[in-house]
This record gives structure tokens, C-alpha cells and sequence, in this order.
């Protein structure tokens, strides 16, 4: 069950800028559910279905999924981002202060994806692949892809494509591709322009 009854504090960026977080945590077995970080949602699919949620017309660009239990429970699926989100897990701190970086949670994607809009970043999240791709973007403006731990059974890691006028920042990643199924880990295509990559 949601609740809306609890105050929503607001976090800070490193600037001391306000910023709205939607947060999950598989473990939140209290019964009370409203995203906020006392109370996170314990399914990905809820905190993408919050009205504060940007791509629902809220204010909210961030979601900040916990390590919870170490398990994929409640963090399986597909997720499309909306433009301008980041989707942060609790495996990098993000240069945020006041939210620990315990451990990466695990987001399985099989054979799925995390889909790319407009100027998003990725990062702190162990993203398991099973024959889909890790993250797809076509088109996606400026990415920045960082701190994750991408394990690669049978698909592709990361692919994207398009017409690119944007950079893709891809950086201390670990990628893990099982080679005998033909997995890859890195694949980038442009169809016109050049596609500015640094820190890979």
C-alpha cells in the first residue's frame, strides 16, 4: 500500500541545490510505500509510476534504487527513462552527500533493456543481461554511462545508435561479456555524424 502522509525532506546535490529523488528499496516490507527515503517503493515498476516521477509530468529526474536484499526482486524488467533522468543505484554515491553507497543493486534486465531518452545518466547499478542489451539508446543526446557493473551473458551491453551530435560519456564501467554465446560489450553506430566518446 502507498501512503502520502509523511513529510518529503529534500536532498541536496554537492552544490547544495535541491533535488527531488524518487527512492526504491526491495527490503521496505513496512507496508508503507511513497517513495520517499524512509518509506522507498520495494518495485522499480512503482517508483516509474509515481506522479512526481518526470516522465508522468512530475518534477522528479532522479530514481535511486538501493542495494536491498542483493537480490533482482522487485528490479526486474524493462525501463525506459524519460529525457533528462538519472538512474542511480546505490553502488556510487554520485557526489551526492547524505545517501551511502552500500553495494550495486542488481537489475536484471534478461533479455530486455534500459531504454535511453534525451540526456540521461546511468550509474551505480549492476545491470544483468540474458540475451537482450543492458542499455539501448537511439539518438539519446548527451549520456553519461558510469560506476556500473554490467554482466553480460548473452546480448549486448550497451548499444546505441542514431544520427549523434552529442557525446557519450562511458566511464569506470565493469563489463563482462561471455564470449563463447557471442556476447557484446560495447557497440556504438552512427549513421551520419561523428560520435564524440571519452573516458571508455
Amino acid at each position: 500500500q502507498s501512503s502520502t502522509a509523511t513529510k518529503r525532506q529534500p536532498q541536496k546535490d554537492s552544490s547544495g541545490e535541491e533535488i527531488s529523488i524518487i527512492f526504491v528499496d526491495n527490503t521496505n516490507n513496512s507496508g508503507t510505500e511513497d517513495g520517499t527515503l524512509a518509506h522507498p517503493y520495494n518495485t522499480l515498476a512503482e517508483a516509474f509510476l509515481d506522479s512526481r516521477y518526470s516522465g508522468l509530468g512530475g518534477s522528479s529526474k532522479y530514481i535511486y534504487v538501493s542495494k536491498g536484499d542483493g537480490t533482482a526482486t522487485g528490479y526486474t524488467g524493462n525501463y525506459a527513462l524519460a529525457d533528462n533522468v538519472v538512474f542511480w543505484g546505490s553502488g556510487y554515491d554520485g557526489g551526492y552527500k547524505g545517501l551511502p553507497a552500500p553495494g550495486y543493486p542488481i537489475i536484471a534486465v534478461g533479455v530486455g533493456e534500459i531504454t535511453l531518452a534525451q540526456n540521461n545518466t546511468v550509474m551505480g547499478l549492476e545491470i544483468n543481461v540474458g540475451g537482450g542489451i543492458g542499455i539501448y539508446g537511439e539518438n539519446p543526446g548527451k549520456v553519461i554511462i558510469c560506476n556500473n557493473i554490467i554482466l553480460n551473458s548473452d546480448g549486448i551491453s550497451l548499444y546505441a545508435e542514431g544520427d549523434f551530435n552529442n557525446t557519450i560519456d562511458i566511464n569506470h564501467n565493469f563489463i563482462d561479456v561471455n564470449h563463447a554465446l557471442s556476447s557484446d560489450g560495447i557497440y556504438l553506430y552512427t549513421r551520419q555524424n561523428s560520435v564524440n566518446i571519452i573516458n571508455i
